[in-house]
């Protein structure tokens, strides 16, 4: 995953890259999808981060999730 994301950081597409870091690692149509939906940017990944919520605070707390997401 570390190639996908050094390729999105440089710009490149994210289908672009998936298709290269894909072929290359001769990667599942499954494993290709995974790596879609967790790969990203260090930007996003510091985006991502500052969302975070320790799970401590959720302690006790009601919690939904959507588990439709694509």
């Amino acid at each position: 995953m570390s190639d996908l994301c050094w390729l999105l950081n440089r710009g490149y597409a994210i289908r672009s890259a998936v298709e290269l870091v894909g072929n290359r690692r001769s990667l599942t149509s499954r494993q290709r999808m995974a790596i879609t939906r967790c790969a990203c940017t260090n930007e996003e990944s510091r985006r991502r981060e500052a969302r975070r919520i320790e799970p401590d605070r959720l302690r006790g707390e009601e919690l939904w999730l959507d588990g439709f997401s694509e």
